[in-house]
């Protein structure tokens, strides 16, 4: 079974470590909360990295897996290639497309579309010393973004969920800045590599416009996500003012997820500077069972109140799928596969 991917994911193997995909050890680990070596995950599932170059990861059965399946692919491949390469490919083959690349016209080959689960957000600090601790800057910094949104062609989000929208009340007016933001340097950081250059350039036209009335001098950092820990410094709160972040958060809100993200050390380490999140997962963890539309609703009256956490855009993934794969056994409303669970025709 062939996987061809348009963009190479940072991190890649990192993401076949994942829950939903992969197991974790401690002895994997060294001192510094780093992984070892990549090529000895435990497993995807059944499957094990057995080779692993720049544009090609190959994934091998364990026949001695408990989820092992004679009907299952015996060797999983997952290739970078450009829609040049993919027009005259034939083969069990998946292709992934974000939402947001250039649209790749395969002819044979079946659509299923992803729930727009994956969000770029910017994240304010409250930690990190400097004018956004004051939450009169951060709502200020927020109502002049969800404004400039308004009227970009690139960001237009509102809801971190957005299939979840609720009535939120909105301050009366804009707040003004406060005194302290005149001459201050605001660090405003991302990586790279995934954004494009017209879409670094929005950014960055969006934040100069919304500082503009402070008075702050905004200094842009943009950086190889590979260089320098810059995950590690990124996700810390720490070192920057303002941050750019992706994550897939899932189509709709879940309790687990919410608070991953917002409660815990793991993912992408939301600021919850007055709590509020962090007490609804709670009561949610003692009640159990769905979620209900009044969490909906204070968490994202919480979010908008707090201004940390800032969604611009979702997007979703479209797969590509060839004839020759069984499309009863793909998940139809899912950008997960379960690799044990396709089949062939």
């Amino acid at each position: 079974l062939i996987f061809h991917l348009t963009v190479k994911p940072e991190n890649f193997i990192g993401h076949l470590r994942l829950p939903y995909f992969g197991f974790w050890s401690p002895t994997n680990f060294n001192s510094s909360g780093e992984f070892k070596d990549d090529l000895k995950i435990i497993s995807s599932g059944p499957y094990t990295v057995s080779n692993s170059t720049k544009n090609l990861l190959i994934l091998k059965k364990r026949p001695d897996w408990f989820s092992n399946s004679e009907a299952s692919a015996k060797e999983i491949q997952f290739k970078y290639s450009t829609p040049g390469q993919l027009a005259n490919f034939y083969g069990p083959t998946i292709v992934e497309i974000l939402g947001r690349d250039q649209a790749i016209d395969l002819k044979s080959f079946h659509e299923i579309k992803a729930p727009p689960s994956l969000m770029w957000a910017m994240v304010l600090s409250p930690i990190k010393p400097g004018p956004f601790q004051n939450i009169r800057n951060r709502q200020a910094f927020v109502d002049r973004i969800v404004e400039l949104k308004n009227k970009s062609s690139f960001f237009s989000s509102f809801f971190f969920y957005p299939s979840k929208p609720t009535e939120i009340r909105m301050r009366d007016q804009k707040p003004d800045y406060s005194p302290e933001m005149r001459g201050q340097k605001i660090q405003f950081a991302f990586a790279n590599r995934n954004y494009t250059q017209d879409e670094i350039n929005e950014i960055k036209r969006m934040v100069i416009e919304a500082l503009k009335d402070s008075l702050a001098e905004v200094e842009f950092t943009v950086n190889d996500p590979l260089e320098d820990h810059w995950r590690q410094r990124l996700l810390s709160n720490q070192e920057f003012d303002i941050r750019m972040n992706g994550v897939d958060q899932g189509g709709y809100p879940k309790n687990r997820t919410i608070k991953m993200m917002f409660c815990s050390n793991l993912g992408v380490c939301y600021p919850d500077p007055s709590g509020r999140i962090c007490k609804i997962v709670k009561q949610q963890d003692n009640a159990g069972g769905p979620i209900s539309g009044n969490y909906i609703s204070e968490f994202n009256q919480a979010l908008y109140d707090d201004s940390t956490v800032i969604p611009l855009t979702h997007f979703g993934t479209r797969w590509l799928i060839a004839d020759g794969i069984d499309l009863k056994t793909l998940p139809s409303n899912s950008g997960i596969f379960y690799f044990e669970g396709i089949r062939l025709k």
